[in-house]
């Protein structure tokens, strides 16, 4: 295993629910191939699994309200926040907190007011996001590695690093998967 993988495979050893983690655990190549074809580089590859697994602890332990349901995604130092949380009151400090994190760029806080998602509406969404992974893989104007799906509510949030056109392939192939109710781009354009 080469020292970028060794690096990337102590990190999940620290916080082994990051994305990622288990292509590296099941097999160092598939891993290393997966961040080799990123277009971030590897530590901001890691930068970004380190911030996510440091909002997703101070979101629970500054805020261990019931009904509070928020997922965090981050893609080159920009930063996605879905899910449910209490109050406009609380909506507002979550996003705070994550700002204040070392590497973190941008929040895209997309925060509802409402109460948790229920477990058909999560099952749903998986599957929205599975559908529009898979129909990513299969087009040839996107490099699905480079885009990663969110969906929350049947909205399909899209980050990545891409050029124009792949950005437009990539909210065409969303926008026209069964289900999807509304797609977002938070992409950054590197044209």
């Amino acid at each position: 295993m080469n020292k970028s993988l060794v690096s990337l495979a102590l990190l999940c050893l620290l916080g082994p629910g990051l994305q990622g983690c288990a292509a590296v655990v099941a097999g160092g190549a598939a891993g290393g191939a997966l961040v080799a074809t990123d277009k971030r580089t590897l530590g901001t590859y890691i930068n970004d699994q380190e911030v996510e697994f440091k909002a997703t602890r101070l979101i629970s332990k500054d805020f261990p309200q019931p009904g509070m349901n928020v997922s965090v995604t981050s893609f080159n130092g920009w930063v996605l926040l879905t899910g449910q949380v209490p109050s406009d009151a609380v909506k507002a400090q979550v996003q705070s907190t994550v700002a204040g994190i070392t590497d973190v760029r941008q929040v895209f806080n997309e925060l509802e007011v409402a109460g948790e998602q229920t477990f058909p509406s999560e099952a749903n969404d998986a599957a929205i996001t599975a559908a529009v992974k898979t129909r990513l893989v299969n087009t040839r104007d996107v490099n699905f590695n480079h885009i990663k799906v969110v969906t929350q509510n049947r909205v399909v949030y899209l980050m990545g690093m891409v050029s124009h056109q792949e950005g437009q392939s990539a909210i065409n192939v969303a926008a026209t998967t069964s289900g999807v109710a509304k797609v977002v781009p938070a992409f950054q354009y590197t044209d």
